[in-house]
């Protein structure tokens, strides 16, 4: 979707209509539920290794968001039991 700039703090989205524009800050990012962290491999390793023992600690057999699954397999970190 092609989105112009018409007036100062909106767009024009295909359909002409305008949407204010918002401000992504960290308080926006709470309220929506989404937040970005930097994570190193070391940190990913650790949290493999927490999300294994935890698994059998409450016998939880949910599976791995596939985001941080995907990010694990990128940084090498062994996603095997997750």
């Amino acid at each position: 979707m092609d989105e112009k700039p018409t007036e100062k703090g909106r767009t024009a989205n295909s359909f002409g209509a305008t949407r204010p524009q918002v401000r992504v800050t960290t308080q926006y990012l709470r309220q929506r539920g989404k937040v970005g962290v930097t994570l190193t491999r070391e940190d990913l390793t650790q949290l493999a290794q927490l999300i294994k023992a935890g698994r059998v600690w409450l016998k939880d057999d949910r599976s791995v968001g596939k985001n941080l699954r995907a990010a694990m397999t990128k940084m090498g970190v062994d996603t095997n039991g997750l």
